[in-house]
């Protein structure tokens, strides 16, 4: 048994149970051991058991858990909506939208469906094509994201429950679970045929549709956790489950195959040399240069990127998603190891991530773009792991609520691979709170308003902040964050503040987040509005 997945279970059971415990065998045994001991620091918060509220969705439905708002979220949405709640860099219009998106979808819900595949299949179908699941009004297929602020609206009107609330929210509810049942017994949409989803390291269009697959999941989660009405047979239901967790060992097979790709099969328990202990080919630094002269300490190794950059976030982004609501063990102690892989393995000692390389001569902000997309994934699963804290979800029975907020280390790529190409990620306190601070420190470099000290170039073409009030979506992720840091830098950063520029929106000029227009709605739209994050520091938890 290693090391985290005994954390785990020391968490969640009575101290004189301990000895018992250490003899498990456990089948879903998927974390990658250190080849030195752990030097990681842990500081957990104070609140364990997260206490009650009367917000019906706190405690779930018969059990049932929605993982995305606290209680304290949920009455601040409803009190926002009811009020109106608009900043600069969203102007009201998430609210708008929700509210007109709801009502599109449920007056034509066939339309903007995910329903439809090329004849020689998914794997055929790369970025851009049909049927990728993007927010394009003007491809053949468009899926549309108006049926997951459908499920959003309906979760904040059940909780108001004021006159009319509940019916309209049911209206949601069944109109939801009637397209989340065709979806499921769609056989092109079978997760379980892996000559079609391929599970290895392929990107197009899989990290795509696990960001469709988890928003639909979450949407499932708020109509269920409410108890309203879907509808739908107890066996229909069970066939959406069973789709799910089709889902989830498709993406638990992909997420793993990406660390086997890149340490070896024997990776659950000692990592070794593979092909791709390998420097990136071509500009492989993250970090060019510092005030003009050529840097050495960020050249990027492509093992320790291959699990943790912005596309398999997407993999864990779901599996953590899907073992808080379904309580799955195996499925939350993989991602509960890429969580902290990410910081140990891709993540240098100052905060800066290896995703900088990615940026190019033509589009300098590159790099900052995909950051912000695994920001998004690390943020959320913070979040969702307080969530399930304070609700008293019992799959994290004995954690604090801030146990992924608090988490750091200062081990690295040397502690894994003790022949390895590149530089090495060890050193420092790396964690969340040190990965956004240092992106908001590049973030401010065009100003250098609370900035690095020095010029740092990404590639030859300059240093990555020209567009970034343009076309990034960092906002919610930081805020998300920042509820519980309450750092003035971050919500500065987020809010444009403080000598920051802040994002625009499409109204202002704002570029598209790839297929999704606005900067507030997070990576590949994962976030949608903005409402029940922004300024809720010291009111989230």
């Amino acid at each position: 048994m290693d090391f985290l997945t005994l954390k785990r279970t020391m968490l969640a059971i009575i101290p004189f149970c301990f000895l018992v415990f250490m003899s498990c065998n456990k089948d879903n045994d998927l974390f990658l051991e250190a080849v030195i001991d752990e030097e990681t620091t842990v500081e957990n918060g104070t609140d364990t058991d997260g206490g009650t509220t009367n917000n019906p969705n706190v405690n779930g439905n018969n059990g049932f858990y929605q993982v995305m708002f606290t209680s304290n979220q949920v009455d601040l949405m409803v009190s926002r909506v009811a009020s109106g709640f608009s900043r600069p860099g969203t102007n009201g219009e998430d609210i708008t939208r929700m509210i007109n998106q709801a009502q599109d979808f449920l007056s034509n819900p066939d339309i903007g469906r995910l329903d439809w595949m090329p004849s020689s299949g998914i794997r055929a179908c790369g970025l851009g094509c049909d049927p990728v699941p993007t927010n394009v009004t003007n491809g053949s297929h468009y899926v549309s994201d108006n049926i997951f602020y459908a499920g959003l609206y309906a979760f904040i009107l059940a909780n108001r429950n004021e006159t009319g609330d509940l019916a309209y929210a049911e209206q949601l509810s069944k109109a939801i679970a009637d397209q989340i049942l065709k979806r499921a017994k769609d056989p092109n949409l079978d997760f379980s045929n892996r000559s079609a989803w391929l599970d290895g390291t392929e990107t197009n269009p899989f990290f795509l549709t696990a960001a469709w697959l988890e928003k639909t999941l979450n949407n499932w989660s708020l109509i269920k956790a409410m108890g309203l009405d879907t509808g739908l047979t107890s066996q229909e239901e069970q066939t959406i489950v069973d789709w799910f967790k089709k889902g989830r060992d498709w993406m638990f097979d992909k997420l793993t195959n990406h660390y086997i790709y890149g340490f070896g099969s024997s990776w659950k328990t000692s990592a070794s040399d593979t092909g791709y202990n390998m420097k990136y080919s071509g500009t492989n630094n993250a970090v060019i240069a510092v005030n003009g002269a050529e840097q050495t300490d960020y050249t990027v190794n492509h093992a320790a990127v291959l699990p943790h950059w912005n596309v398999p976030s997407k993999y864990a982004s779901y599996l953590h998603y899907y073992g808080l609501i379904y309580q799955d063990q195996a499925a939350l102690e993989l991602t509960e190891t890429w969580y902290q892989n990410v910081f140990k393995l891709s993540v240098f000692p100052d905060g800066t991530t290896t995703e900088l390389k990615r940026a190019t001569s033509s589009n300098p902000d590159l790099g900052l773009v995909y950051w912000g997309i695994t920001m998004s994934t690390l943020s959320s699963m913070a979040h969702s792991h307080a969530v399930a804290v304070l609700q008293g979800n019992p799959i994290v029975k004995g954690y604090s609520y801030s146990y992924f907020y608090d988490y750091t280390t200062s081990e690295g790529l040397s502690d894994y691979l003790k022949s390895h190409a590149a530089s090495d990620t060890k050193g420092g306190t790396k964690g969340l709170e040190s990965y956004l601070l240092a992106f908001t420190k590049y973030l401010g470099q065009s100003t250098g308003i609370n900035a690095w000290g020095d010029v740092r170039q990404v590639n030859i073409s300059g240093y990555p902040t020209h567009q970034m009030p343009n076309k990034f979506h960092y906002m919610v992720p930081i805020a998300q964050a920042n509820a519980y840091y309450n750092n003035a830098s971050l919500q500065n950063a987020y809010g444009g503040t403080g000598g920051f520029q802040r994002p625009l929106t499409k109204a202002e000029g704002g570029g598209w987040i790839g297929a999704w227009p606005e900067s507030y709605m997070g990576g590949f739209g994962k976030f949608l509005i903005a409402f029940p994050y922004l300024e809720t520091e010291g009111k989230t938890y």
